[in-house]
This record gives C-alpha cells, sequence and structure tokens, in this order.
C-alpha cells in the first residue's frame, strides 16, 4: 500500500524517518507518494555547479546564511526551537535581497513568491509549505508593524491559528519546523516595538549588515543573483538526502560536533546570560550544518571559512545585544551607512541636482541636510524618529555646525550643516 504525504519535510514511517522536499522523497522504504504544493519540486543545474559556485562567491556573510538555510531540517530532528529567523538588514542597495536569494539557493529561486507583504493566515499556509526548510521573507517594512510580534510567536510556535469548516468541525492546522532568512531596513524587534521576550530574541537574529559585507562589488553582486536564478534546489535535496541516511548514533555525532562549535562561543562571552548561551547553542548548530555540507561534499568550504561565517553572524548578533541604542543613536547609524554605502544619495554639490533619493550634499566629513530631505527617506522612516527630533538630538550631541540659509548645490534653502565625524562618535 503507498503511502501518502501531503507535507513536505521529516515523517515518521512505520517507525523510521523519511524526509520529503516536493517530488523526491528520502530514506523510504516502502513507495510514498507526495500529494502536496509542487513548489518544493522545482530545481535547476547541478549540485557540482551549486557547489563550485558558492565557493566562488560566497563571503563569510553569505556563507552565514547558507548555513542558516542548511539548519531548516535539523530543528525537528534535534528537538530544537522552531522559526528560526536571520534577519538582515540595512540601508537600501546593499545587497540584502541578493544575498537572501543566494542564500535561499540551497532550496529554490524565489522571485516575488514570498515576501511579508501577507495576512498572518497566508503566511501561516506559506510556512507550512516550507516545512523543514527555510523560507526567504523580503522587505519587512510591507508587512504591518503591529502584528509583527505576534506572528514572531506564530513562528516559534510552528502551528497556525485553528478555523473552522462550515459545519463547525475543526480544520486541520498547519504546521511547521524551519528556518528563515529576513531582510529589511530596519531590525526586526525594533520595528515590532515593545520589549522583546527572551524566547523572542532568542529565535530572532537582529543582523545589521556593512557595506561591502554581502557583496564586495555592483558586478558580483549581479553574478550572485544570476547565480541563485540558474543553481538552486540540487544542494537541498543532496542535504536531505544525506541526513535521511543517517543512523541514530550519527545524530549525536552531529550534535557533539554543535556543541563543540557552541563551546567556542560560549568561551568568547565575557558575561553570558540564558539567553546566549542558547544562541549559542543555535549557533553551534549552524556551524555543524555548514560543516557537514562540506563533509557531505555540498560545499567545498573548510573549517577556516566556516568559522569566519560563524565569527561573522555572531560579532553582528551581539554588537546588537551589547549595544541596544536609543533610536536616535540608530537613526544616526542608518544615516552614516546611507551616506557611507551609496554616495549617489550624499552627492558633492557639483552632481546634487542630477541625485535622486538624496539625504544631503556631502563636502567631505560635513552634510548640507534638512529636515524635508531626511523625512523622506524611507530607511530614516522605518526608524520611527522624525527628521527635525534627529537634528534637535544632533544639535545636543554637538553635531551640527551650524544652520544658515544657503544656497547649495543650486537650491536655496535653510541648511543644516552635520559634522558626521562627531556622528560616528
Amino acid at each position: 500500500m503507498r503511502f501518502c504525504v501531503e507535507r513536505p519535510g521529516w515523517h515518521d514511517h512505520d517507525g523510521r524517518w523519511i524526509y520529503v522536499n516536493g517530488d523526491h522523497v528520502h530514506g523510504a522504504i516502502q513507495p510514498v507518494r507526495y500529494i502536496g504544493p509542487s513548489v518544493r519540486s522545482v530545481r535547476s543545474g547541478t549540485l557540482a555547479q551549486w557547489t563550485e559556485g558558492v565557493w566562488r562567491l560566497a563571503t563569510p556573510a553569505t556563507l552565514f546564511l547558507i548555513g542558516v538555510s542548511l539548519m531548516g531540517p535539523l530543528l525537528q530532528r534535534l528537538n530544537l526551537p522552531n522559526g528560526i529567523t536571520a534577519h538582515v538588514f540595512g540601508p537600501s542597495s546593499c545587497g540584502k535581497t541578493t544575498a537572501a536569494r543566494f542564500g535561499m539557493s540551497v532550496w529554490l529561486w524565489q522571485l516575488g513568491q514570498t515576501n511579508w507583504d501577507s495576512t498572518r493566515l497566508g503566511l501561516a499556509a506559506t510556512l507550512a509549505g516550507y516545512n523543514g526548510a527555510c523560507l526567504l521573507l523580503d522587505e519587512l517594512s510591507q508587512f504591518a508593524s503591529g502584528d509583527l510580534r505576534a506572528v514572531m510567536y506564530m513562528l516559534a510556535g510552528g502551528v497556525g491559528r485553528g478555523r473552522a469548516n462550515r459545519d463547525g468541525s475543526a480544520q486541520q492546522r498547519d504546521h511547521w519546523s524551519l528556518t528563515c532568512l529576513s531582510t529589511g531596513e530596519v531590525g526586526g524587534l525594533e520595528f515590532a516595538g515593545g520589549e522583546a521576550h527572551g524566547g523572542q530574541t532568542v529565535r530572532w537574529w537582529d543582523l545589521v549588515v556593512r557595506p561591502g559585507e554581502l557583496t564586495r562589488s555592483a558586478a558580483e553582486a549581479a553574478s550572485m543573483l544570476e547565480f541563485s536564478r540558474a543553481q538552486h534546489g540540487t544542494a537541498g535535496d543532496a542535504w536531505v538526502a544525506r541526513l535521511a541516511g543517517l543512523a541514530d548514533g550519527e545524530w549525536e555525532q552531529l550534535r557533539e560536533v554543535a556543541n563543540e562549535w557552541s563551546a567556542r562561543l560560549r568561551s568568547s562571552l565575557t558575561e553570558s546570560s540564558g539567553e546566549e548561551t542558547r544562541l549559542a547553542d543555535l549557533f553551534g548548530v549552524c556551524a555543524a550544518a555548514l560543516s557537514y555540507a562540506g563533509t557531505f561534499g555540498i560545499l567545498r568550504q573548510g573549517e577556516p571559512e566556516v568559522a569566519a561565517a560563524i565569527e561573522w553572524g555572531w560579532e553582528r548578533l551581539m554588537e546588537g545585544r551589547r549595544g541596544r541604542s536609543s533610536v536616535e543613536e540608530r537613526y544616526a547609524q542608518v544615516l552614516l551607512t546611507i551616506v557611507d554605502s551609496n554616495p549617489r544619495r550624499a552627492p558633492d554639490e557639483d552632481h546634487y541636482l542630477d541625485a535622486n533619493q538624496v539625504v544631503g550634499v556631502r563636502d567631505g566629513h560635513l552634510l548640507y541636510t534638512s529636515t524635508r530631505l531626511l523625512s523622506q527617506a524611507p530607511e530614516l522612516k522605518a526608524v520611527g524618529l522624525g527628521g527635525g527630533a534627529f537634528l534637535k538630538w544632533a544639535e545636543a550631541k554637538g553635531a551640527v555646525t551650524s544652520r544658515n540659509r544657503l544656497r547649495v548645490g543650486g537650491t536655496q534653502r535653510r541648511w543644516t550643516l552635520l559634522d558626521l565625524r562627531r556622528l560616528h562618535e
């Protein structure tokens, strides 16, 4: 008799763990038929081409995202928390979406298929379709900030809301155990507002990115995007095929490798809380995923590259946790990132009239700006502070050198002159 399943991921079939990855079923002895959504059945390219492309293109940051993607099938088997989300955030045009799609190439190519522009009910159905894998959720700003906290709980709970049929009987709930890659221009915990609880901060990783960390050049970003479009799905299928073949003792060995990596991270903590110990344990699993993928021949990266990737993610996460900043400081950091990473948005006086979405006119370490220019930048709006309030804070900090009505870049207005060096302090 053929065993039918409508949900991808791990299943206990006659006392044996099998993994359903779309139309590919791994670890089954008896025939198994998948009757669920077909999205997980789409693959392109070859494993060898994917492995070579990742070896050529990955930075420590993007290799970390691949590690998060590979973690998805490990959560259920290692009895780990659901819905672990790596949220990379920073200014527009710094390569966040390109890097996230690169990480998602383990499983599939996503272009406009999944983003935060979704209802909670629709998101639950999407999460169930990626059970046992990884899901990309792009552009956090498209989601209603007031609902994000509830969605964080939903992600962690691994189960959707209960619904009733017309006759009053209960419908089957959506279930999932997976990781997520998320992108946005502000941190998710900031965007959600309110005080974050321990379970949320363990499962939601806000990782601020700096210029050049995700992609080293525009040409490399284009190559990475084209690679993800052409090469996807083969690595994830090879990964779960190998995992499905592991005996119970081999899963314990994988756990031990994760514990070894976790111990390295815990040793770097001068003062650790229970939350940070749990985070170290989860990062250890990410490292073990990358390490085992290398052992299985899915990745060419060895221990030095894995260590650099985990170190990048850990430093970015700890930086945010230890340096919880005021809204004004976060605003200043976003502004400095825009100015440093995208000169076209802070051009010199000669190019001001030809530029779009500018935040000011730059003259060395000085920035001529105004409340209106700052208020038009979507990244700065998302911080939740007005441009005028920020300039008052900057003036109190000593970062405003003058406020005068001047003609700069051919435009007559009241300009505020910011000293960017003082904002860095």
